[in-house]
């Protein structure tokens, strides 16, 4: 069975989620660099889990190399983030290329980095959505996986965005590419994202967009 270790920092809807939703995969090991909620859940799961509070350590750069060899002595196939507010060092991306992926809460290129639904209204935007992507070395620009987008409604607030994008959009797409990317049938071959047939026509049932 696949292994994927999550990283997360809040919450840990997302996290929790994929522990739901997993079928190829199965989530041994989450990891956060802060007191969190979602720790809190994932020892209600059962799932082994461990924190690495900055104030634990002399620098942020200690922390980073910390969090980063622990990940490396699991020896994961999949690292996901998920929700995980910190930049990854380029050692760590380098590392794990390939098998590193990320959740943004927004239809990318556009809106990479914080606050994406409040800029999708201010920008009077007809859609939102949200990405799973490669992660690379730069912020929320790594070859995307796939996509799944709603319709902005008159009456939304960024709360009431927030809150649809992640229930109607986070929850579906993201365990749907990490139990595809566990059988190998979603992978990165020259940092071009390929997809098998099955998974094309497996996309078309959830409205997911898979690049051109």
């Amino acid at each position: 069975m696949t292994s994927v270790v999550i990283l997360i920092s809040g919450r840990g809807s997302n996290f929790v989620n994929l522990v739901k939703k997993a079928k190829y995969y199965t989530v041994s090991y989450v990891i956060a660099n802060k007191a969190s909620e979602g720790i809190k859940k994932a020892e209600e799961l059962g799932i082994p889990s461990a924190v690495f509070p900055k104030e634990k350590f002399s620098s942020i750069k200690d922390q980073k190399r910390t969090i980063f060899e622990f990940v490396k002595s699991l020896n994961p196939n999949i690292i996901a983030l998920a929700g995980f507010m910190q930049i990854l060092e380029p050692y760590f991306v380098q590392e794990f290329f390939g098998s590193l992926v990320n959740i943004h809460p927004s239809l990318l290129p556009k809106y990479p980095g914080l606050n994406t639904h409040k800029r999708v209204l201010e920008a009077g935007d007809v859609w939102h959505g949200a990405t799973v992507h490669f992660v690379d070395e730069g912020v929320d620009t790594g070859p995307i996986i796939a996509q799944k987008k709603i319709k902005v409604l008159p009456t939304d607030t960024e709360e009431k965005l927030a809150s649809r994008v992640l229930k109607n959009v986070e929850h579906t797409l993201y365990p749907w590419v990490m139990n595809w990317l566990a059988q190998k049938k979603i992978f990165l071959k020259q940092k071009k994202v390929c997809y098998t047939e099955e998974v094309k026509e497996d996309a078309k049932k959830y409205d997911i967009i898979l690049p051109e």
